[in-house]
């Protein structure tokens, strides 16, 4: 789903961009193309599940002054839920699930461009950004060929992971 509002107001646009979106997903791709076909190399998305929202507004000038400007905020939230596994036959596999991975942004913007001359132009922008990431309950296991599974916490996340800590 995707909106998009504009308003004029004198010599200035107001412009709101709205988008949801909502993705579920099975995949399996080869990852060495069969060209080491003794080890089966493979990724799958076994169960993807994404839900995305993102909002934009921007505020600008319309007239033909020397100076054009926007100002504007942006947030984009996304929620993911997935499982998957990389297997490659000689090796084992390597299992993933992420329940509740979210990533979330939010920034504020503006930028004003200066004429100079009729061939010259000067730019300068701005932009804050706030990023927050996290990945409740996520899990990655080894399953290897020589020793079974076990949790894997060395290679994919921080030490605290195993205590509810996040992964990012």
């Amino acid at each position: 789903i995707r909106a998009i509002y504009k308003k004029s107001f004198d010599d200035y646009e107001f412009v709101a961009r709205v988008g949801q979106q909502n993705l579920q997903q099975y995949s399996q791709f080869d990852i060495d193309g069969g060209v080491n076909y003794g080890w089966d190399m493979a990724m799958v998305l076994e169960d993807f599940d994404a839900t995305s929202t993102v909002v934009d507004l921007q505020l600008s000038n319309k007239s033909s002054s020397d100076i054009a400007w926007v100002v504007g905020a942006f947030y984009l939230k996304e929620e993911n839920d997935m499982n998957a596994y990389f297997h490659a036959t000689y090796n084992g596999d390597n299992l993933f699930q992420q329940p509740n991975r979210v990533i979330e942004s939010q920034a504020i913007f503006g930028q004003a461009t200066v004429t100079l001359t009729d061939k010259m132009f000067l730019t300068l922008g701005l932009r804050y950004t706030e990023d927050e990431k996290s990945d409740d309950g996520g899990k990655n296991y080894e399953c290897s060929v020589w020793n079974g599974c076990y949790p894997n916490t060395e290679l994919y996340a921080p030490a605290d992971w195993m205590d509810g800590g996040n992964a990012w």
